[in-house]
């Protein structure tokens, strides 16, 4: 159900001139003197009264708090005279459009400077309330009153914690409705500010200013959509796509994009769904490089690896890049756990980890399939792992660098990169395995001195995992980036 929010002012509660200039009753009668207008009550008290400014036809109470009070203490003699040229007009606005209520939320003033309390609203908010009961009878109200009316500086936290209990009450499927013509700028700003960051899109601002029709403000979705903007220019320059907030603007392009670079950033191909949908979407406006129609189950575990070396890598190289070292020690351990087992991999068609990799197997006991995958390759491989001391009871990083080194020696693969390149960057991946082994134990963190150390020559270091998995700088992600950037330009 939807929810409306009532900031309440002066002009909220007022009189027709003509009404009761033309009473004759003794229980209360207009009275006129040199100091203005006055409704007498049959008990003495008196509720003051003033010109609505331009509008002489109309009475506005001088006092709110204290003629406001008289007027409560009497509502049964004159609710019938109340008018609410405001309010009234945003009730019938959203009755005309089916618009169902479960909540009003009252925002007035109960100020305690004696200076400024005679302005306060506290009692024509009861007032209206009354009102509106015999329109709703049925709908749970709710408030907030103000002290400090002019310090948006405390208003505006107020408003959040206030705002923040309204949302735990609502379902996704409300909507909020905001009247704040009445009451104090400074009182509106901070509610309309804090509805919009809680309910985004879902928040309508209704205005009725006197003698015009009442209107919904294009105000919500021009602000929502300098949020998108903000929102998605920053994350996106950071290559965070994770962090874009999808509740924005769910359906566009920009967004299905961001979810798909997270996704593969993550390895959560799984999640990726609607592939070749996002591709058509992409086609249509000349970027469908940007997600190429990817069945993951369809494409063999030998291709999967190969992207999902890449995409480890990248996230790891974005977490270097927003020094973010923990979480680019663990990425890169994993890339260096399947750095080069894709050579083997292409020489034997399948996924050798998966396929011969047993958990049980100790490091002395024989695994009969993974030595007659090595034999298949060459018949001098598995002795010169042993030669050298590599444990063959399964694959694992160190037998596949080997495998690598073998199979470039005698000639049966294609130089990658230069060897000694290729040791450097090995020894250095390596120095940051087991530095991370380290944190891993006793639960530690890594600071950037510590990262200079491991890697002394950055540029160095990425230039050549660059090489080795035949990606330029952050590779498709920066295609990503500089599309959607350009879009919001």
């Amino acid at each position: 159900m939807n929810f409306l929010v009532l900031t309440i002012g002066n002009s909220d509660l007022q009189f027709d001139r003509n009404e009761l200039e033309q009473l004759s009753n003794t229980d209360y009668y207009l009275h006129k003197d040199e100091n203005g207008e006055y409704l007498i009550f049959s008990d003495n008290s008196i509720a003051r009264l003033t010109s609505n400014r331009n509008y002489f036809n109309w009475f506005l109470i001088r006092e709110s708090r204290k003629d406001g009070e008289v007027l409560l203490k009497n509502i049964d003699k004159v609710q019938h005279l109340l008018h609410f040229p405001l309010i009234a007009p945003i009730i019938q606005y959203l009755k005309d459009n089916n618009i169902e209520l479960s909540k009003i939320a009252f925002v007035y003033t109960d100020q305690q400077d004696i200076n400024f309390r005679k302005s306060d609203t506290l009692f024509t908010k009861e007032i209206i309330k009354l009102w509106l009961q015999t329109i709703y009878p049925k709908i749970f109200f709710d408030e907030i009153g103000v002290d400090k009316v002019t310090d948006i500086d405390h208003l505006y936290p107020r408003f959040r914690n206030k705002v923040k209990f309204w949302r735990e009450g609502l379902d996704e499927g409300s909507h909020v409705y905001l009247a704040d013509q009445g009451g104090i700028d400074q009182i509106n700003q901070s509610i309309r500010l804090q509805l919009l960051q809680a309910f985004k899109s879902r928040v309508h601002i209704l205005q009725k200013a006197e003698e015009t029709a009442t209107k919904e403000l294009a105000f919500p979705q021009l602000f929502i959509k300098d949020l998108i903007r903000q929102n998605i220019i920053k994350h996106v320059s950071d290559y965070d796509f994770d962090k874009v907030d999808d509740t924005l603007q769910p359906e566009s392009w920009v967004i299905k994009l961001c979810n798909y670079a997270s996704s593969r950033l993550m390895l959560n191909y799984s999640s990726i769904s609607n592939i070749q949908q996002l591709s058509k979407m992409l086609r249509s406006i000349d970027l469908g490089h940007l997600a190429p129609d990817l069945e993951w189950n369809k494409i063999g575990r030998v291709k999967q690896n190969r992207i999902k070396i890449v995409d480890l890598y990248l996230a790891a190289k974005i977490a270097f890049h927003q020094k973010r070292y923990n979480e680019f020690l663990w990425r890169i351990y994993t890339v260096n756990e399947n750095l080069t087992q894709d050579e083997t991999d292409k020489l034997l068609g399948y996924d050798s980890m998966h396929e011969h990799f047993k958990p049980n197997l100790n490091i002395k006991d024989e695994n009969p399939k993974w030595n007659e995958a090595l034999n298949s390759i060459d018949s001098c491989l598995l002795p010169s792992l042993k030669a050298q001391g590599i444990y063959t009871h399964n694959p694992n990083r160190f037998s596949y660098k080997a495998i690598y080194l073998f199979l470039l020696h005698n000639g049966k693969i294609v130089e990658r990169m230069p060897t000694d390149d290729f040791i450097q960057l090995t020894d250095t991946i390596e120095s940051l395995s087991k530095r991370r082994n380290g944190l891993a134990h006793k639960m530690g963190t890594i600071t950037e001195s510590d990262i200079k150390k491991l890697i002394p020559d950055e540029d160095c270091f990425f230039s050549y995992l660059d090489t080795w998995l035949s990606v330029a700088n952050f590779g498709l992600y920066d295609d990503i980036r500089k599309h959607i950037l350009m879009h919001y330009e």
